[in-house]
Parts: structure tokens; C-alpha cells; sequence
């Protein structure tokens, strides 16, 4: 019998809630000179949280859609006022932060449909989406030219403009099961919760899938899917909690399956 062990890799990370204003303190004065606020601070202690235990790392999260937002420059009390006009210096300000911490890792944002903006300028709903995704796919070209490996989004429900721009190696979008047919109409890599493993044997009957990330994975999750999977095409994955963020990477890195040979 052996022990199988797989990658971890983040979706990135809730906002944090259990901040330590001592050390938030002294790390401001560590950053005098520097462009800095408190979603600077969110990225760096959320990404160094990851570092021991996650082997793809993912700074950003849910929390990051204001610094995306503010990215547009057209926004305003979540209304769109004029035309798009992006200004990603603040993004890649953070992307060079992450870099310093760790080189070529993923960033989590929310999907143009899950920022949640309104429109008050356009006039018209698909050419908002388109606009809205042509601006933010070109938000993410300037990360990864700046270093970022690549784009998780996450939605509760996807839009087929959103993933007809969001498709490809350098995209993992992160979906409720119940959308995982729409998603493997555009990807063949899927993220699913260790309740919808149930599911492979009907997905992999229509689709093609390549890898596959279980969401707080448990052995027994895990066992299903080996079913199905080489151990070298899954991964285990999460998005960290407002608290105890180490902890929950530890735990994960330590789901582990006996098997016998």
C-alpha cells in the first residue's frame, strides 16, 4: 500500500477578517515610499499564507473586484458614467509585489458578470458585455506581461459573452457544479466540489475533461476520482477562509489517499 499526496492549488482567498493591526502597522512604515493600501496588504498576507503548503498559488480573490473596478476608470457608485478607459498601473503594482513573493503565480478575480456593475452610459446590454470583457481580458494580458501565469474567475453563473472571451490555458474558472457542461464547453480543465464527483461518470460520457481540481478534497472524494484520473491530473483546491487561512492550506496539503498497488 502507498500514500498518494497531490498539489494543492489556491482559488485564491476570502477578504481577510482577523487582521493584526500591530503588524499591519509596522508594515506600512516597511512600505513608506510605496504605492500602498489595505488591498496591498490583503494580497501580500493572503499569497504568504499559501507558501509553505500550496504548490500553485493564487493571490487575489473576491475581495480584489474594487482594484479591478477602479481599473476601468468609467466607474462610478457601481454605474458605468462614460466610456472604458483602463489604467492598470494599481494592478501591476500588484502583480510586481506578488512576483517578489513568489514568481508566476495565478490571480483570482470575479468574472465581468460577478463584479456587478450596472450600466449607465452604453445603452445596451450585450455591448456592455462585450466591453465590460474586452477591458478586463486586457486588464489580465498587462498581469501576465507583467509576470501573472494566468486568470482564475469565479462566478455563480456564467455568461456565454464572459466565456467566450475567458477561454483558454491562461483561464480556470471556478463555477457552481451545477454550470461544469457549460464551463466544459470552453475548457477542458474543471474545478469540482468533492460532492459533485458523483457527477464524473456522466460529464466524462460527453466531455473530454484533462485535469481536474477537487474543492476541499477528502479521501474519499479523491479515491472516486482515481477512478477516472492519473494522480498527475488532479489537484486539490480551495479558497482560503477570512480566518485561519494557514491552517486551512496545512489541512488541505495534508488529504492524502491509500491505495494499493
Amino acid at each position: 500500500m502507498r500514500k498518494l499526496t497531490f498539489p494543492v492549488r489556491s482559488l485564491g482567498s476570502a477578504l481577510p477578517s482577523d487582521i493584526d493591526t500591530s503588524a499591519l502597522t509596522e508594515w506600512i512604515r516597511s512600505r513608506y515610499g510605496k504605492e500602498t493600501d489595505l488591498t496591498t496588504w490583503n494580497v501580500e498576507t493572503t499569497l504568504k499564507d499559501q507558501l509553505p503548503f500550496v504548490e500553485i498559488p493564487a493571490a487575489g480573490g473576491a475581495f480584489y473586484s474594487d482594484r479591478i473596478v477602479d481599473a476601468f476608470n468609467n466607474v462610478e457608485d457601481g454605474k458605468i458614467i462614460r466610456d472604458f478607459d483602463p489604467k492598470p498601473h494599481a494592478l501591476l503594482e500588484d502583480a510586481a509585489l506578488a512576483n517578489s513573493i513568489k514568481k508566476h503565480c495565478w490571480w483570482s478575480i470575479p468574472s465581468p458578470s460577478a463584479l456587478k456593475i450596472e450600466d449607465a452610459y452604453i445603452g445596451d446590454a450585450d455591448e456592455c458585455r462585450v466591453s465590460l470583457s474586452e477591458t478586463l481580458k486586457s486588464l489580465c494580458r498587462e498581469m501576465r506581461d507583467a509576470g501573472i501565469a494566468g486568470h482564475i474567475l469565479t462566478t455563480e453563473e456564467p455568461e456565454n459573452i464572459e466565456l467566450e472571451y475567458f477561454s483558454g490555458k491562461r483561464y480556470l474558472w471556478v463555477v457552481p457544479d451545477s454550470y461544469l457542461e457549460t464551463i466544459l464547453e470552453v475548457q477542458r480543465d474543471i474545478v469540482i466540489t468533492r460532492e459533485g464527483v458523483s457527477r464524473l461518470s456522466d460529464l466524462m460520457d460527453t466531455y473530454e475533461i484533462r485535469n481536474i481540481c477537487v474543492r476541499d478534497a477528502d479521501p474519499e472524494s479523491l479515491s472516486a476520482v482515481l477512478t477516472y484520473f492519473d494522480p498527475e491530473n488532479i489537484n486539490i483546491c480551495g479558497t482560503a477562509p477570512e480566518k485561519g487561512r494557514v491552517s486551512y492550506w496545512e489541512n488541505l496539503s495534508r488529504v492524502s489517499v491509500n491505495k494499493t498497488d
